[in-house]
């Protein structure tokens, strides 16, 4: 078992369960153990954003900013897909609708329970 928002390995489920509503990766709004595939997937996004970064701190200065320079069009697109789905979530006409069905994706993806954990 693992979690939703960080992707740590747990090892059972209570465990994982415990650590998702304490998460330090879980989105604002998400509710302890429960989010919206929506939430998942911007948090999955700003995850490997920040985990790209952290990669290209590694090279040297020239290096990197060829890697950013040949990778420029796919990281501002992964940044555009967030911006996107940030502006969808600030309270379009169907909000409720949309949420109800993310919660039963949510439910296909995690087997039932709809838990992140």
């Amino acid at each position: 078992h693992f979690c939703g928002w960080c992707l740590l390995d747990c090892g059972d489920s209570d465990a994982a369960h415990l650590h998702v509503a304490t998460c330090s990766h879980q989105p604002p709004g998400a509710d302890d153990v429960w989010g919206t595939l929506k939430a998942f997937h911007t948090a999955h996004k700003k995850r490997c954003r920040l985990k790209v970064a952290a990669y290209l701190e590694g090279f040297e200065a020239d290096i990197r900013a060829d890697i950013e320079r040949e990778s420029a069009s796919l990281l501002r697109e992964l940044e555009k897909e967030e911006e996107e789905e940030e502006e969808e979530g600030e309270g379009g006409e169907d909000e409720d609708d949309e949420e109800e069905e993310e919660d039963e994706e949510m439910e296909e993806v995690g087997g039932g329970d709809g838990g992140l954990g």
